[in-house]
């Protein structure tokens, strides 16, 4: 009876705290001079079950600390998504170091209530660093299921960042998402980026990145029930506080069914947000819109330049559609602006802080 309990314990820890005894990829240790290589689907699919197949009462992330690099293109179709939501446990989120190297994966994700319903190659994310991963495909909330595309949300690389320097679960504050491209079609309820869907909160001393970063896919938000607007952009869905979204270019059109999206983002909403030394290409079609962020209730915006077309009914400007209390200096508008009421080539409903912004009148001829 002992040495049966006593195999059951050691089973125990060994599922708990050393999940990666069944990690084996295509080679690697998963350090940084030995990182874990990526070469095809099945590596995906193995990465994405280690990060979630975690016991609540872990008090460890399986991803946490851990490497990992795309040695080649991988052309079969990655259908399942790393790092999930579960308000439960945080420990289902990645937490490592991935590096694509450049490569091309291709996704078909769609929308799996047994997966999650925050979409992408990466779904939550945690204290971590994406770099050099290049999406092609398509990511979908489309579903059979009643009201599944309202709830859905994401992106190409990263479904939804989640900044946090919480001691009780020791991670790092820092979360890094650069040099990554999406090539992929994006069609998602609300929150809906080409780069990252969304950057929520757990903890206001988390900080965020999202440096030199590429959209070419076209993103779609078509929520019919997000009260406060669907937050769509061809970097960014909706950026809520601490991050820094620059040198980015955007050449995705970007269409919503209700309110809030942008060439950059779809919304900004605290101060420390920044927004510098980004180029939208894109169209931008809906209501509440801009040509860099949408609604930007908050944040620093400063030398981006606009040259995508930008209409809606109404709430439409070159640069930033409304503003509330956002510092919007140096920016520049070189595409046709349309609206039907609160139009204008740099903003469309004034507010906050608007210093030595430029637009040409031969495309938009409105007198700011």
């Amino acid at each position: 009876m002992n040495k049966f309990f006593l195999l059951i314990v050691i089973f125990i820890q060994i599922t708990v705290s050393n999940i990666s005894i069944f990690s084996q990829f295509s080679g690697g240790l998963g350090t940084e001079i030995d990182p874990y290589r990526i070469s095809r689907r099945e590596d995906m699919e193995e990465l994405a079950d280690s990060v979630r197949n975690v016991f609540v009462a872990s008090s460890r992330n399986w991803s946490s600390k851990k490497y990992f690099i795309v040695t080649n293109d991988i052309t079969d179709s990655v259908r399942t998504v790393i790092g999930v939501w579960d308000p439960n446990n945080m420990n289902t989120q990645f937490c490592g170091h991935f590096d694509g190297q450049g490569y091309k994966i291709t996704v078909a994700i769609t929308f799996d209530f047994n997966q999650t319903v925050v979409l992408g190659l990466f779904g939550q994310v945690r204290s971590c660093v994406i770099k050099n991963v290049v999406v092609d495909g398509y990511v979908s909330g489309v579903s059979s299921i009643p009201f599944a595309l309202d709830a859905s949300s994401g992106a190409g690389i990263v479904g939804d960042i989640r900044t946090s320097s919480s001691s009780a679960w020791n991670f790092d504050p820092y979360v890094t998402i650069s040099n990554c491209v999406n090539n992929a079609n994006i069609t998602l309820g609300r929150m809906v980026g080409g780069v990252v869907g969304d950057v929520s909160v757990s903890y206001r001393d988390g900080v965020g990145e999202i440096i030199s970063c590429y959209n070419n896919g076209k993103i779609l938000g078509v929520s019919q029930t997000a009260q406060f607007g669907i937050g769509a952009g061809g970097i960014a869905g909706n950026v809520l506080v601490n991050t820094t979204t620059s040198n980015c270019i955007n050449n995705g059109d970007v269409v919503i069914s209700k309110n809030g999206l942008g060439g950059i983002a779809g919304g900004s909403h605290y101060n420390n947000n920044i927004f510098s030394n980004n180029l939208n290409n894109g169209s931008i079609l809906g209501c509440e819109a801009g040509g860099i962020v949408g609604n930007a209730d908050m944040g620093q915006i400063y030398n981006n330049i606009n040259y995508g077309f930008v209409k809606g009914d109404n709430i439409i400007g070159g640069v930033v559609g409304i503003s509330r209390s956002a510092a919007i200096i140096n920016n520049s508008n070189f595409g046709v602006v349309v609206g039907d009421s609160e139009t204008g080539c740099i903003i469309g409903r004034v507010g906050g802080i608007i210093i030595n912004n430029h637009y040409d009148k031969q495309m938009c001829g409105e007198e700011e």
